[in-house]
């Protein structure tokens, strides 16, 4: 069975992301996981479709996108562009699942559905 092991950039220090991302090439880092929170559907806010698309100009290592937020169908494309290679998005989203896979799959990117423990 083959590991692979994601960081989160959630804890890293803005001031100097650039360095830890080249970190985690030295590291042998796997992926980089992005989460992506709106304040509505999780209470807090985090990085957005700026702070990928700089990520993504400054690493070639996975990006793996994690949207917590309320309509994950209005940002697959956006989010897409920025450079996101795989898309995760809550079956709990007000966005329909199924419409939401296929707008992911439409961006050639793998894609994901991420279930809260509740449910």
């Amino acid at each position: 069975m083959n590991t692979i092991v994601s960081a989160s950039i959630l804890g890293a220090d803005i001031c100097h992301l650039g360095e830890a991302l080249d970190k985690l090439r030295t590291w042998q880092i796997d992926m980089v996981h992005f989460d992506v929170m709106d304040g509505v559907f999780v209470p807090n806010i985090s990085f957005g479709i700026p702070m990928l698309s700089a990520v993504r100009r400054h690493t070639k290592l996975f990006l793996d996108v994690h949207l917590m937020i309320t309509d994950p169908l209005r940002y697959v494309s956006a989010f897409a562009k920025a450079g996101a290679d795989r898309i995760t998005f809550h079956l709990e989203s007000s966005s329909d699942p199924r419409a939401t896979l296929e707008a992911i799959r439409q961006t050639g990117r793998q894609a994901g559905i991420a279930i809260k423990p509740g449910t």
